[in-house]
C-alpha cells in the first residue's frame, strides 16, 4: 500500500472532522482491502469480491457496510474514482452470514 496515499486519506478525513476512532476504523478497512486484493488502486470488481470475502467470514452487516464505505471514500478522495455499492441493497441481513442470495 502506498503510504503517501494513505497519509493523504488520513489528512483529508481529519480536515473533514472525522473522529479519531472513525479515521482509525477507515484506515484499517482500507488496509484490509489492500491485503485482500493485492491492488494499489480499488476497482469495482475488487470491492465486490472484498465484500463477499467479508461475508464469508460471517462478519456483521454493519461491519461489512462500514468497510465498503471506507474503501469507496478512499477511492473517491484519493483516486477520484466513484465506486458504487448498489449490491449491498440487494441483500438482507441473516443470523449466519449477512447476504441472502
Amino acid at each position: 500500500m502506498e503510504n503517501n496515499k494513505i497519509n493523504l486519506f488520513r489528512e483529508v478525513l481529519s480536515l473533514r472532522n472525522y473522529s479519531p476512532q472513525t479515521i482509525k476504523t477507515y484506515l484499517k478497512a482500507v488496509n484490509n482491502f489492500f491485503q485482500f486484493s493485492g491492488l494499489t488502486k480499488p476497482t469495482q470488481d475488487s470491492l465486490y469480491k472484498f465484500t463477499l470475502s467479508l461475508n464469508e467470514k460471517k462478519l456483521s452487516f454493519s461491519h461489512i457496510k462500514n468497510s465498503v464505505m471506507a474503501v469507496r471514500l478512499y477511492s473517491d478522495l484519493v483516486w477520484g474514482l466513484r465506486l458504487h455499492s448498489n449490491f449491498l441493497s440487494k441483500y438482507r441481513k441473516k443470523a449466519a452470514g449477512c447476504f441472502k442470495y
